[in-house]
């Protein structure tokens, strides 16, 4: 989960989230339940709570869903249902394998967004627990099934045709980032196998932004996952995609999922979100130096520096967009945006026994932002105990 190096390149389109949500979509705070190094602090850390891990994605979400929001755009466009339906489990599992949606004229028909509906309020609902266990065991089974079916049509989509591979992939699009965000909240260890296996799926031969979006969901339900056993077998792909991907986006959240998936000692991911904080730019280097900090490893301090210091976010045109063009323009980075990395960077670092650091923290004890000067206070009073 740079002085000048950093260069935000935020899409308009999936950190990611890269805002969006769950447990770990709207998120991102800091001490990791693993083993300390010798870097880290001497003072009691709290185990990573749920709410805890959503603190700790809060901006690489925020930033991944501005770029992949094309979701909720659609199912806004729609109309997503006013009021909560109260469907049974077997009927929303129906609906979403009666039909992995329709379109006419780029407009879903009647009975297909009933479809994209059922979608939307089955992760809602598994979000939010409303399921025993013996319902979540069914649900994944057959979301399990429901998902191996889709990935293995997707090779016969990629056409010759720029225009029929575009009209193939939207057309289910929706239908398979529905599948993952519900896979992923059922919380059944059988479905990380599933999930890991959409990281090194042929889909990475045709990554269109619409198999970026699987790419990027199924990475985040695998970090939201990472209290069940079996969840850092991902770990391995995560790296694969972090040296072999250039995409920004896939980039944001792998680093954000490496830092709760890992362990501590793990030198291959220690050296590879260094390796990436240094090649990159914008949110991918900061986003980098957060992770490594949360991992212990004071390998991206000159970085935390620059996160911690109110004055770096407020000079120049750090905040970038690139439109579905490619065109990408420039803007002063939103206060609000401001806010959260500064928060984001006090968690990262008091997982470090850094004076420099602690030295920035304490002055944010009186920063602008009340949000901001509490954040500084809490984790300088949990220090001193």
């Amino acid at each position: 989960m740079s002085v000048e190096e950093p260069h935000a390149t935020t899409s308009d389109s999936l950190r990611v989230s890269a805002t969006d949500a769950s447990r770990v979509d709207d998120s991102l705070d800091v001490p990791m339940s693993k083993t300390p190094s010798a870097n880290a602090l001497d003072f009691p850390v709290e185990p990573l709570t749920a709410s805890m891990l959503g603190k700790l994605f809060g901006v690489p979400l925020l930033i991944i869903s501005i770029i992949v929001g094309g979701a909720v755009c659609v199912v806004l466009l729609f109309g997503a249902p006013t009021a909560p339906k109260a469907h049974s489990l077997d009927d929303l599992l129906q609906a979403l394998e009666v039909s992995g949606g329709q379109r006419n004229a780029g407009m879903l028909l009647p009975r297909e967004k009933e479809h994209w509906q059922a979608g939307l309020e089955l992760s809602e609902r598994l979000k939010k627990g409303e399921f025993s266990d013996e319902q979540l065991e069914t649900a994944a089974d057959r979301l399990i099934h429901m998902l191996e079916q889709e990935m293995s049509a997707s090779p016969s989509k990629q056409l010759s045709s720029k225009t029929s591979r575009t009209n193939a992939s939207s057309a289910g699009a929706l239908h398979v980032q529905f599948l993952i965000r519900a896979l992923g909240r059922t919380n059944r260890p059988q479905v990380i196998p599933v999930l890991t296996s959409i990281l090194h799926n042929p889909w990475h031969t045709y990554l269109d932004k619409d198999r970026k979006g699987f790419l990027v969901y199924a990475i985040q339900e695998l970090a939201n996952l990472h209290t069940i056993e079996g969840a850092d077998s991902a770990v391995n792909q995560m790296l694969a995609l972090l040296k072999e991907m250039d995409d920004t986006t896939i980039r944001l959240a792998a680093c954000t999922a490496l830092s709760v998936l890992a362990d501590r000692d793990n030198h291959a991911v220690i050296d590879a979100l260094s390796s990436v904080r240094l090649s990159s730019d914008g949110e991918v280097s900061w986003s980098a130096s957060l992770a490594l900090a949360r991992l212990g490893s004071n390998a991206g301090k000159s970085t935390l520096l620059d996160l911690l210091d109110r004055t770096f976010w407020e000079t120049g045109e750090r905040y970038h967009t690139t439109d579905d063009n490619g065109v990408t323009r420039s803007y002063a980075m939103p206060a609000v945006l401001i806010q959260q990395w500064l928060m984001a960077a006090i968690d990262a670092s008091a997982n470090l026994d850094d004076a420099d650091l602690w030295e920035m923290i304490n002055r944010l004890k009186s920063d602008a932002s009340p949000a901001v000067q509490q954040r500084a206070k809490t984790v300088s009073a949990v220090r001193s105990t």
